[in-house]
């Protein structure tokens, strides 16, 4: 077991800050290839399609946005629909009522004249009757003639207020069964508007993104203009190395050039103030004599002592007591491992 160093390029990842999520007591360890949630941003709705960062947001059904534009037009649009569509209602259920009330209040006045014009007629017949006998054969006659009329007076009016009730209820009806329809339009221009709103806060959102995954090495992780690096003063297997700089966003550093392995052992003097034995990230679990680096990147570069790989002062291979894989190590002996 010995102290390791991590690397990740910079830039590329998301490397977490500087203290080790490992050495912190109850903080709990991430999950490696997890993405992480971010708190209080509001999850998709179901069956939206994912937004593609740096892509334009395709609405379905609807017209291309332009990131940044405002969506004030279609509101006002949809808006001066609505307004002229209830104006249009308004006057078609007026003109409707209007009709029906003045056929019946012609019909009621007709009636009036004609119970007038007969009680008229019954005077002048009761005038021109010249006995008792004709008196009473008249105003019989005027009574029955004014009860008629007055019978068929109370129907029309019953008639005519029964329509207008009908008609002043299938007004309201009417009335708020377009309030409602109107209601609804407007809340779904407001949703609409909503979503395109989110939409750019989005796009926004994916930019920024975008830019902090540019940023430089956090505190704390030296960089050598390629990659960051960090030492961490833990005695470890190599597999448990591997696997705490996974947890911090990298893998055990990888060295692929001159320049990069002093800088590397640099970082070592700066943070152990000697030559700390460290490991690395190169092993040959999957063939003995095959050396890969765990972050996937070309073998490309070695700087083995006389007689290596076995022990040096260079590159050093190291049995890992827990299995039979190979690892490696730098700074073996304590010297300065570089050549002059």
């Amino acid at each position: 077991m010995m102290e390791y160093i991590c690397g990740t390029a910079g830039g590329s990842k998301r490397v977490q800050p500087f203290e080790d999520p490992f050495l912190v007591p109850g903080r709990t360890l991430l999950v490696p290839g997890r993405t992480l949630l971010v708190p209080g941003r509001t999850l998709l709705v179901p069956g939206r399609t994912l937004l593609v960062p740096g892509r334009t947001l395709l609405v379905p059904g609807r017209t291309l946005l332009v990131p940044g534009r405002m969506a004030v037009s279609t509101l006002r649009g949809l808006l001066n629909t609505t307004l002229h569509s209830e104006v249009l209602t308004e006057f078609v259920l007026t003109a409707s009522l209007f009709v029906p009330l003045s056929v019946s209040l012609c019909l009621s006045l007709s009636l009036c004249l004609s119970f007038c014009l007969s009680l008229c007629l019954s005077l002048l017949l009761s005038l021109s009757l010249s006995l008792s006998l004709s008196l009473a054969l008249s105003l019989a006659l005027s009574l029955s003639l004014s009860l008629s009329l007055f019978v068929s007076l109370s129907l029309s009016l019953f008639v005519s207020l029964s329509v207008s009730l009908s008609l002043s209820l299938s007004l309201s009806l009417s009335l708020s069964l377009s309030l409602s329809l109107s209601q609804e339009t407007i809340t779904m221009a407001m949703l609409t508007t909503l979503l395109l709103l989110s939409a750019v806060f989005a796009l926004g959102d994916a930019k920024g993104s975008r830019d902090c995954d540019r940023r430089a090495c956090p505190p704390g992780w030296p960089s050598d203009s390629t990659h960051c690096y960090h030492y961490v003063p833990i005695m470890a297997t190599w597999p448990e190395a591997e696997r705490k700089c996974l947890l911090l966003g990298g893998n055990l550093a990888s060295v692929h050039s001159l320049p990069q392995y002093r800088f590397l052992q640099s970082v070592i003097r700066n943070s152990t103030r000697k030559v700390q034995r460290t490991w690395i990230g190169a092993n040959d679990a999957i063939k003995e004599g095959l050396w890969l680096w765990s972050d996937g990147s070309r073998f490309n570069y070695q700087n083995w002592a006389p007689g290596q790989p076995s022990n040096s002062d260079h590159f050093v291979v190291k049995d890992n007591t827990n299995s039979r894989e190979h690892c490696m190590e730098m700074n073996y002996g304590g010297t300065i491992l570089s050549p002059d």
